[in-house]
């Protein structure tokens, strides 16, 4: 689309009838600055240079009326095209509140991308509808999910040239953390997750004198490269 209303660009391709952008934006380069100081501590002098791997980019799509197996999609280098796009985080959430939302956030403009890694997201298949879903655990039966959270990380690094512009990229390293919420009925909350992952924080405790207690956990694995 052009400018104005409805300018949405879907960066990642990602877009379906069923997967909808509802939501893009772009952020330049930032730009850095080195300062050199006098004797006084007052600034004598000052230089330039990008603070950042890329051009970042983020699209956000809600999930509508159909079923996504997340291992469909990828993280890292993904989209070769003129503008050599990686995504760096992949966020997944459900909610009893809401349809599930897909958050890629990463960067265009990416350089030495021939040699640049993807990782395929868990096996995990979630519904298009207004629902909390269970993630690679199991929820115990005295308690009900009330949101659920898959978040995927790879790293971009960046050197610079001799003039202070970026000069290379690379991705490493990939890890999907999942997180819960639920609420007790009869029970505290609990939970058993996969045996792939670990947990990394069991299922608490939270309440008030008029509120039902809840609970949240996570867990982690590492995603190794495809």
């Amino acid at each position: 689309m052009g400018a104005g209303y409805q300018s949405l660009v879907d960066h990642f391709g990602l877009a379906t009838a069923d997967m909808v952008l509802i939501d893009s934006n772009t952020t330049p380069i930032p730009i850095s600055i080195e300062s050199a100081r006098d004797e006084e501590n007052n600034i004598a002098g000052q230089g330039t240079y990008e603070g950042g791997p890329a051009v970042g980019c983020e699209c956000t799509y809600r999930l509508l009326g159909t079923s996504l197996d997340l291992s469909t999609l990828k993280i890292g280098y993904i989209f070769n095209d003129p503008t050599h796009t990686a995504a760096t985080v992949v966020d997944v959430s459900t909610s009893a509140t809401d349809w599930p939302l897909i958050k890629y956030t990463g960067f265009t403009g990416i350089l030495n991308y021939a040699n640049m890694p993807t990782f395929t997201l868990p096996e995990i298949t979630i519904l298009g509808k207004r629902l909390a879903q269970v993630m690679d655990f199991t929820l115990g039966a005295n308690c009900k999910l009330q949101s659920s959270n898959l978040n995927v990380v790879c790293a971009m690094a960046h050197a610079l040239g001799t003039d202070g512009t970026v000069g290379g990229n690379a991705l490493d390293g990939c890890e999907a953390t999942i997180s819960m919420e639920a609420v007790e009925i009869s029970a505290a909350v609990s939970w058993t997750p996969d045996a792939a992952y670990e947990e990394t924080q069991a299922p608490g405790a939270s309440g008030g004198n008029i509120a039902w207690g809840k609970g949240s956990a996570s867990m982690v694995k590492f995603i190794t490269k495809d």
